[in-house]
């Protein structure tokens, strides 16, 4: 798992989408931006699903949305203590992972 996920962070695009969740999860940019919504994952705010989908998408297809909806509605292990971008965005990774060792 480990030597999957260096190489598609690796990935410049894979690399991109991680750190536009980085940047977003900065206070000034979400809560500047959206105000009180920005505060919490407030459903109006939809651009941290759209990442994570990405990011399992250009990993491991299409396939590889069942493993992100689990994550992302559930939020096991680390994902649970992570910010509102970051969490579907190593949601993203580590479901698209997941679905390229398993092919």
């Amino acid at each position: 798992m480990e030597e999957t996920i260096k190489k598609e962070c690796s990935d410049v695009n894979v690399a991109l989408l991680l750190a536009t969740a980085l940047h977003a999860e900065g206070e000034e940019i979400r809560i500047g931006r959206a105000g009180e919504a920005g505060e919490e994952d407030a459903a109006c705010i939809v651009t941290d699903e759209l990442i994570g989908i990405d990011i399992v998408e250009y990993i491991g297809g299409k396939k590889a949305l069942f493993n992100f909806v689990y994550y992302d509605t559930r939020k096991p292990g680390i994902l649970g203590r992570l910010g509102v971008f970051m969490d579907d965005a190593i949601g993203g990774l580590i479901a698209g992972c997941m679905t390229k060792m398993l092919e």
